[in-house]
């Protein structure tokens, strides 16, 4: 697989040379173990009502795999096929399409119908020195769709609004990767885009993050940059606003959780939830810290486990501890915590109710 930039070597090598080599197993969610999963799970992500849980791998035998498990039951609801190895997963607001980003020689942005079981959109995007895919994000309304990767500063936004659902899903197959209806690219040439969000309501902005700890607000309709939110250097690995749009949550890879007032401009409150040490062994990806859709809750991953913070209290909820260090994800509402062992191992999904810092057994 070329690697690319210095940049794409470290993210990737390190994670595949310690991938072992998987013996034949019986596939991934196969039904005798729940939230069951082999070779690795990369990313996971939880519906937005949170009945429904997915996850991705970034090797499998004889290739990678995506599933969609019942969050209530951890039985595998759908399969499906990405193209590489698996470096997002989300679903749409009313959860009936899920979109993942692969990377591999080339990258892709794939759409899957999860009731039929079948891939709606594949989307090549050659990696020429510039694109890796890292995040990806859909409106509310299902009519935009946003990806931007680490390399080229880039943040592309496709635009599917004004269409019926029989149309958008038409839409979603006709999208071509090149023209873009909208590129926006991200001033400076060192601001890595490491996540993005779109805000609630008819006319979305969209907040990108980026790797030197400043955070983005676009407004779409006119092309323009709104605010630029200045941190304190340390990547933003998440953000989120709060429902009703006025404030933007953001939480970095040095474990600090900030507060933007995006009506009175500015920082509005911070706070550092956990201490993350190199010796986390939490390496760059997966990223390790996460919000809740609606940036109610911050999670934290450190050497003792997940540490919890309610971003409204400014309080720390607790630590649900545990020696996982996979990817992890925060349902909507910050109430439950899905998490994966390390990216490395085959083993499975285990969920933690969050206000109660107790694991949540399937079928409960």
């Amino acid at each position: 697989m070329p690697v690319g930039s210095p940049l794409r070597r470290a993210l990737l090598l390190p994670l595949l040379a310690t991938l072992p080599a998987a013996a034949p197993a019986a596939p991934a969610g196969d039904g005798k173990q729940p939230f069951a999963f082999e070779n690795a799970l990369m990313a996971v992500a939880f519906s937005r009502d949170g009945s429904r849980l997915a996850g991705g791998c970034p090797v499998g035998k004889p290739r990678p795999w995506l599933r969609v498990w019942d969050a209530a039951t951890g039985a595998v609801t759908a399969r499906f096929e990405p193209a590489h190895h698996v470096n997002d997963v989300g679903f749409s607001a009313d959860g009936k399409i899920l979109w993942s980003v692969s990377i591999g020689g080339e990258d892709h942005v794939e759409a899957w119908d999860i009731a039929k079981e079948e891939q709606v959109q594949k989307i090549r995007i050659p990696y020429e020195g510039g694109h890796y895919i890292v995040r990806c994000s859909l409106s509310d309304d299902g009519g935009l769709f946003a990806w931007g990767g680490l390399s080229d500063r880039t943040v592309s936004v496709w635009d599917l609004a004004g269409m019926s659902e029989k149309e958008r899903l038409k839409g979603i197959r006709k999208m071509r990767p090149r023209p873009l209806p909208a590129d926006i690219v991200l001033p400076g040439h060192d601001e890595e885009m490491w996540s993005c969000r779109f805000s609630p309501g008819k006319e979305p902005l969209l907040a990108v993050g980026t790797g030197k700890g400043s955070a983005f607000l676009w407004n779409l309709k006119e092309r323009r940059i709104l605010a630029r939110l200045e941190g304190r250097g340390a990547g933003i690995c998440d953000l989120a606003f709060t429902p009703d749009a006025r404030r933007l949550v953001t939480v970095a890879d040095d474990g600090t959780v900030k507060v933007w007032d995006l009506e009175k401009g500015g920082e509005a409150a911070s706070a550092r939830v956990a201490e993350i040490r190199p010796s986390d062994g939490h390496g760059l990806w997966p990223f390790p810290a996460v919000l809740s859709g609606d940036g109610s809750v911050a999670a934290v991953r450190t050497d003792q486990g997940y540490a919890c913070w309610d971003v409204a209290k400014a309080a720390a909820i607790g630590t649900l501890r545990t020696d996982r260090r996979g990817a992890f994800a925060l349902s909507h509402d910050g109430k439950r915590l899905a998490a994966a062992t390390a990216v490395e191992e085959s083993g499975r999904l285990v969920l933690w109710d969050v206000p109660a810092l107790k694991e949540i057994p399937p079928g409960r």
